[in-house]
C-alpha cells in the first residue's frame, strides 16, 4: 500500500512472462530489456496484457516513453538465491 502511495507513477512490468522463465537466462534477459530501455528511452509493454489485476499499479501495457535514468532489477531463482540491482543509465550513457 504505502509503495502506490507513495510512487504511483513509477511503470512495472514482468518480461518473463512474456518469453518464458529459464532461470540461467532470466536475469541477463531482463539487464538485456533493461538496456534497450535507457538507449531507447522507452518502456515496452509486454504484448497481448490487456487487464491487470490491481489497478493502483501502473503495469505498463503500451509502450511508455519517458527520462529513464535509473531501473531496479529484481529477481530469484528456484535454489532460493535473490537478486536486486540499481542501475544508472541514460540517453548516451
Amino acid at each position: 500500500q504505502h509503495f502506490q502511495q507513495e510512487n504511483a507513477q513509477v511503470p512495472v512490468v514482468n518480461y518473463n512472462g512474456f518469453f518464458g522463465f529459464v532461470a540461467s537466462c532470466a536475469g541477463l534477459l531482463n539487464l538485456a530489456v533493461l538496456l534497450d530501455c535507457f538507449r531507447r528511452q522507452q518502456v515496452p509493454a509486454i504484448p497481448y496484457t490487456q487487464l491487470f489485476c490491481d489497478d493502483r499499479l501502473n503495469f505498463v501495457r503500451k509502450p511508455l516513453r519517458l527520462p529513464l535514468r535509473h531501473a531496479l532489477l529484481l529477481g530469484a531463482n528456484e535454489a532460493g538465491n535473490y537478486y536486486a540491482l540499481v542501475i544508472k543509465g541514460g540517453p548516451g550513457e
